[in-house]
């Protein structure tokens, strides 16, 4: 019994040390150089740096003086030491600054990979606290990415912070020397002449088999397709063809038909082929809606009518495609036509002859006939009787 009081008297004294140590924390510090502010128990020095004067607190003489060096460095190199908002909060201010002017496509893709890849795993940091480390670690956390999707992870970090750097945030951006791995790109695949014929006859009697006619003599782009109306398919002219002009875009599921495109390039006026030109013509004749490829109540579609519309193809053909697919295909058919490359840039609305020729280098020129016959007239002039003497250095 005796033993148990004298526990019990041995807790009581120790957290009433406890209690009046914290308590005494909160007193004003002896022998201070600063004034003790009582609301918020805490020392505070005022300081001016330009025209300002801000309130530094801290629990003691050293930490105050510590904030007030590391606020003098910040002054003296420029920065704007008085705020050092997370990443989250710089891109709420630099995201409208940035998606002004761009195509309604590329705004997109800049969203997606803010909200998908660099604010899940930077945004809570503070600007400053942001290293190379956290760079390196976001993209290796991403590596089953191809390299094109982290290329563009890392350059809109890169354009974060350097606009971060403009602004008076930061000294360097953490971005820098970084390059970006992934995966690299799948080959485009392209589907052969029996494979269109059995995707088409496949789809003869749905809905969807005017998309993929379309997709297949145009080469036009998913949301071009959804996006285009009869307005803009000219059949009585001497050379029919189709006015590129419109794009459906989603946003959750509802559709959006506008006038933005993914690049000036994309606005071009595409010729109609015999094979596609009687199709057109029977929906021209035939349809009650204003738009060639319809959702079922004759409007522009959602993203559920569009899913649906692709699953009667896939439900139908035994093998892989996508509506990316039938767009190469075309514009492989170009290249292997022979045909001159501006014009295929053209037709395909790719901004540059270099986009063409770096997805297409494989195809274009390439044709056996063609390089059998440029072998020939290069070596046209070797025979047995040459100089087999001479060397080069």
């Amino acid at each position: 019994m005796h033993t148990l009081v004298l526990l019990l008297y041995a807790c009581f004294l120790l957290l009433s040390r406890t209690f009046w140590g914290d308590f005494m924390l909160a007193e004003r510090p002896k022998n201070t150089e600063f004034t003790w502010c009582e609301s918020r128990k805490k020392l505070r020095k005022r300081i001016k740096f330009g025209e300002k004067w801000y309130d530094i607190y801290g629990d003691s003489d050293k930490e105050i003086k510590s904030k007030i060096k590391a606020m003098e460095k910040s002054y003296e190199e420029g920065l704007s030491f008085q705020e050092n908002p997370t990443v989250a909060q710089y891109i709420l201010r630099w995201f409208p600054v940035k998606s002004a002017g761009l195509s309604y496509g590329h705004v997109a893709t800049l969203r997606s990979i803010v909200n998908n890849h660099i604010a899940p795993s930077i945004g809570s940091l503070r600007l400053r606290e942001v290293k190379p480390l956290n760079i390196q670690s976001m993209l290796a956390a991403r590596q089953s990415l191809s390299h094109s999707h982290l290329s563009k992870i890392l350059v809109y970090a890169r354009q974060i912070f350097d606009s971060a750097i403009d602004n008076g945030y930061i000294l360097r951006n953490p971005c820098d020397r970084i390059t970006a791995a992934g995966q690299p790109p799948n080959k485009r695949g392209i589907l052969t002449d029996e494979q269109v014929e059995h995707l088409l006859n496949a789809v003869s009697d749905t809905r969807a088999y005017p998309f993929c006619v379309l997709a297949i003599y145009t080469g036009m782009r998913r949301e071009e397709i959804l996006g285009l109306q009869l307005d803009c398919v000219h059949l009585n002219e001497r050379a029919p063809y189709i006015d590129v002009k419109r794009a459906l875009h989603f946003e959750g599921n509802k559709g959006i038909v506008n006038d933005t495109l993914k690049s000036e390039a994309s606005y071009r006026s595409i010729p109609i082929p015999n094979l596609l030109y009687s199709i057109l013509l029977d929906i021209t004749l035939s349809s009650d809606s204003d738009y060639v490829v319809p959702s079922a109540d004759g409007t522009h579609m959602s993203q559920m009518a569009y899913k649906r519309l692709w699953e009667q193809v896939t439900r139908r053909v035994p093998f892989y495609v996508t509506p990316h697919m039938l767009r190469h295909t075309y514009i492989t058919k170009l290249c292997d036509s022979g045909m001159d490359i501006k014009k295929i840039q053209y037709l395909a609305g790719h901004s540059s002859v270099e986009l063409t020729l770096d997805i297409y280098a494989h195809t274009v020129n390439n044709r056996p006939d063609e390089l059998s016959r440029d072998i020939t007239n290069i070596f046209s002039g070797v025979n047995s009787g040459g100089n087999h003497g001479s060397e080069s250095a």
